[in-house]
């Protein structure tokens, strides 16, 4: 299986997403979410973290996962490091034997699309209250 994970974050709500198919492209689960995340990274942070969650409570395991976030993919394959921890990223990582690649924001555009959708959404019923 393989997944694509983002978050956007605006005016301090972060709308996070993940999609998650087999590697024959079928869709198994597309989640978009809110959340009063105020930093960025943290937001990406959280969206994996849920979507690791989502694959540990099913049993999936080797997942490939794509994320457009390239500090917390480099600080999830040790090659930098955050000043905000990653550690419980990195024991679902290695608890469901998955693993993190980045991707840029164009080839990442479905998960990307995903919460530009949902916070318009939200924007507009902020503006409409």
């Amino acid at each position: 299986m393989f997944a694509h994970s983002d978050a956007s974050l605006k005016n301090g709500i972060a709308t996070h997403s993940y999609i998650l198919r087999t590697y024959k492209g079928r869709k198994v689960k597309e989640i978009a979410y809110v959340s009063h995340e105020t930093n960025s990274v943290k937001a990406e942070i959280d969206s994996l973290v849920k979507l690791l969650n989502y694959c540990a409570s099913k049993n999936y395991k080797g997942l490939k996962i794509y994320s457009d976030c390239k500090p917390v993919v480099d600080s999830c394959n040790n090659k930098a490091k955050l000043k905000i921890d990653t550690s419980y990223l990195k024991h679902m990582l290695n608890s469901t034997g998955s693993k993190i690649k980045w991707k840029s924001r164009l080839k990442n555009s479905e998960a990307d699309q995903c919460c530009r959708k949902l916070m318009k959404v939200v924007q507009n019923r902020i503006n409409n209250t």
